[in-house]
């Protein structure tokens, strides 16, 4: 969507300043031609000699062709560089005024230019603009007496809005996003958006103008059909302008207050084109927007909502940019039939918009120049089991990356810019821990208005009910539950076998203390398959007894988990799930806690061989934003690949010893920059704690 513009050009010219910079500081002296022509000055009344303010300094050459341009400041100051000396003029531009240009100035090598640009302030007055009943469509906006002075005023914003993206003066907060619609276009099917910020990219920039000239603004590709709209670039070449007429328009039902410049494709056009309206308000002559319909669409469907907008603003200092856009690309069906003009019967089965919004504008300096209207969502979060607020949640609009997190209070605020039916995710450990689906709310968001919401982490009891279809059959039972994954692809596995071993101790036969013979003890074997998620669930698991299992198919077998389950410790039920025989770690949980998650991998290296052999290396890898866990990070050690993080962020590997003491570990994960530590290993290490944080590229 954007031009291509050659980097190896952009380093061929840094060279060449560069060389001839190295030959001016050995001779000792400046070449004339390398001297820059600059002119200084300012912009005043001619009748009070006051300055006229922010506005546009423009430089002209001698065919009348923009070679400068700057923004000057409230004091109405500005300064120039001209490419070369000659001669020039100079205009000032100002919205809502009328042009004046200067007379002719002279330019000298290398000169320096002080001059004050004297301007009549006389306003632009579009309200008292008439349209014609019967307006023909002009050529060129240029040439009918009802098109020029409303082309005036759209071509200075237009200007200065490519002139912005050039100079790359203000760093944007923006979200794009994709939506799906139905074909009524009054219920949203999907969203899914993304927030992005920088200096470099202009917010909206299509293909260059004569692409689409060439190529029409449908064009089919290999992935479908793509649906351009025109930028300021395109609207101001002379390849758009020849191509299209003009006439002025106004709408006082839709559009009351503004007048239009309205354009439609010549009759000999025969590719895919564009008609629409360029509206600007007619009291301030601020450009607004420009509306866009399609023509010539496929199957000769012809709907006036196949099309897009792109939303024009002036910021304070005068600058502009393109505040919103969006394109509605239509879903099409066909059936052939001989009998239509198109030898088809065509509609239209939904549609997709492709746009994005700016929603906050800042300098260079950090200072805020705009801040978009946001929708306001406030609530809180709490764990219905404990009663108490659960802190460290993510609240997410689904189908975004807008998100909050829970404070202490299990309180949270977002602030989006969004309107409409969204749905808002909570996420935290704690549900994975009670097995609990991602809990959703749907909210109506409207911006400048603020809706509250509340979150409950279900009781454990209703986790069971879910796991189990039945509450438990001893309230003394335990639940275990979890996914087995590939230990090479990391993805879930569908229909593997996943076994749990305890002890059955029966004493019913024992008649007095002592008796050993009538007490028997005996293996329990629980086995059962894994769903489509590779996801499982073993219920009644006694407490007091350490509960072994595994996971097996095609031949594979995970390494073997222990998990215990005391039955009181103090008040709290202590879980210990092994890593290998005499090296468990402990987690406590308040002792009513009846379920405990366990992850098997299928293929992955057992652990005991790792242990015995080779120093193990293990952690959590995290992201420096959120805090939560990245999975997928592939992990190097030494320049060779030799594990990828799990979907809890964690990993665990064996250093293979060869005689050196550092050993240079890597992580990597796309759209993250990567993170090498050194270790240095002992051979008396069995076991290095290496926790990584990840930030995420700009």
């Amino acid at each position: 969507m954007r031009p291509y513009r050659s980097p190896r050009l952009f380093a061929v010219q840094k060279t060449l300043i560069l060389a001839i910079a190295l030959a001016v500081a050995w001779t000792g002296s400046v070449p004339s031609a390398l001297k820059a022509q600059v002119i200084r000055g300012q912009i005043v009344d001619s009748m009070s000699g006051t300055p006229v303010g922010r506005g546009f300094a423009v430089l002209l050459d001698t065919h009348g062709n923009e070679v400068a341009r700057s923004l000057s400041d409230r004091d109405g100051r500005f300064s120039l560089t001209a490419p070369s000396a000659g001669r020039y003029w100079l205009r000032s531009e100002r919205i809502g005024f009328r042009a004046s240009v200067s007379e002719q100035l002279e330019l000298e090598d290398g000169q320096t230019l002080e001059f004050t640009l004297r301007v009549e302030a006389l306003p632009v007055r579009l309200a008292t603009l008439v349209v014609p009943g019967r307006d023909r469509c002009n050529t060129n906006p240029e040439q009918g007496a009802s098109t020029v002075v409303i082309w005036e005023e759209i071509r200075k914003a237009l200007a200065a809005t490519v002139w912005g993206d050039e100079q790359e003066l203000f760093h944007y907060r923006q979200y794009t996003y994709q939506r799906s619609l139905d074909k009524r276009r009054r219920r949203k099917l999907d969203e899914t958006g993304r927030r992005k910020s920088g200096f470099a990219d202009p917010p909206f920039r299509s293909v260059p103008a004569e692409q689409l000239a060439s190529e029409g603004y449908i064009v089919e590709r290999s992935d479908g059909l793509w649906y351009y709209l025109p930028d300021a670039h395109t609207l101001l070449d002379d390849q758009f302008l020849n191509a299209h007429c003009f006439h002025v328009v106004r709408d006082e039902d839709d559009r009351p207050g503004q007048v239009g410049l309205a354009f439609e494709p010549m009759s000999e056009r025969r590719l895919p084109d564009v008609e629409g309206t360029l509206w600007l308000d007619e009291f301030t002559s601020e450009l607004r927007e420009l509306d866009v319909r399609h023509t010539r669409v496929k199957y000769d469907v012809r709907d006036r909502r196949i099309g897009g907008t792109v939303g024009f603003m002036m910021l304070p200092s005068g600058a502009w940019i393109v505040r919103e856009w969006h394109v509605r690309a239509p879903s099409l069906s066909a059936t052939e039939n001989p009998r239509s003009t198109s030898g088809y019967d065509a509609g239209v089965d939904g549609f997709t918009d492709s746009g994005g919004e700016i929603y906050r504008v800042a300098t260079r300096d950090g200072v805020s120049v705009y801040e978009a209207p946001v929708a306001v969502v406030v609530g809180t979060a709490f764990d219905s089991t404990s009663a108490a607020p659960l802190a460290r949640a993510f609240v997410t609009v689904v189908g975004t990356d807008f998100r909050a997190r829970t404070g202490s209070a299990g309180m949270f605020e977002l602030r989006v810019p969004l309107d409409g039916e969204y749905s808002l995710a909570l996420s935290h450990p704690r549900l994975d821990s009670v097995a609990a689906p991602t809990l959703v709310q749907a909210v109506e968001l409207e911006r400048d208005a603020e809706v509250e919401v509340t979150f409950a982490v279900p009781h454990v009891r209703s986790a069971i009910r879910r796991l189990c279809g039945r509450a438990a059959r001893d309230p003394e039972s335990r639940t275990i539950f979890g996914v087995v994954r590939r230990a090479d692809a990391g993805t879930p596995s569908r229909g593997a076998s996943v076994s749990a071993v305890w002890q059955e101790i029966d004493v019913s036969g024992a008649g007095t203390v002592g008796e050993s013979e009538a007490i028997s003890i005996s293996d329990y074997v629980e086995t059962v398959t894994t769903d489509n998620s590779g996801f499982y669930s073993i219920c009644d698991v006694p407490a007091g007894r350490r509960v072994r299992l595994s996971a097996t198919k095609d031949g594979e077998t995970s390494s073997e988990a222990s998990v215990l389950f005391p039955q009181q410790l103090g008040g709290m039920l202590s879980f210990s799930w092994d890593k290998s025989p005499g090296a468990p770690y402990d987690r406590a949980y308040a002792a009513h806690e009846p379920v405990w998650k366990v992850d098997l991998t299928l293929g992955a290296r057992h652990p005991e061989a790792v242990q015995q052999s080779s120093p193990l290396l293990y952690g959590v890898v995290f992201d420096s934003a959120s805090g939560e866990p990245v999975d997928g990070v592939a992990i190097f050690v030494n320049g060779s690949q030799r594990a990828i993080t799990a979907a809890d962020g964690r990993y665990e590997l064996a250093i293979v010893l060869s005689g050196q003491t550092v050993n240079h570990i890597e992580f990597r994960h796309s759209g993250y920059v990567p993170v090498t530590v050194d270790v240095r290993i002992n051979t008396t290490d069995r076991e290095i704690l290496l926790d990584v944080v990840l930030i995420e590229t700009s």
